[in-house]
């Protein structure tokens, strides 16, 4: 690829140069729907609150994924837990039945 060739980039609205994707994401704030190549892509991006909306949806995502993990984390401890304490009862109901075959 020469110096002079632009990175192509398929969106929803056809072919864009990756610079103009970036232009379109960095000045969000000022743009305005305007027929362009990337008109289609401008007008979803540019709605009012696109990008908190896009934010809270990347954050509930993520506190979802840290909740089911610390589920995970706690099932697993509990597991463990009620294991041990099997283990436990199973050594005390031996040494019990141990006791009561000698006498």
């Amino acid at each position: 690829m020469k110096k002079s060739e632009k990175k192509e980039t398929t969106t929803l609205a056809g072919n864009v140069r990756d610079d103009t994707i970036r232009v379109v994401l960095t000045n969000l704030c000022r743009i305005k729907h305007k027929p362009t190549a990337g008109s289609r892509m401008v007008k979803e991006l540019g709605q009012p609150g696109f990008l908190l909306e896009e934010k809270a949806r990347q954050k509930s995502i993520t506190e979802a994924k840290e909740k089911k993990e610390e589920e995970e984390k706690r099932a697993k401890k509990e597991r463990l837990k009620k294991e041990k304490q099997k283990e436990e009862w199973k050594k005390i109901k031996e040494e019990v039945m141990g006791e009561e075959k000698h006498e």
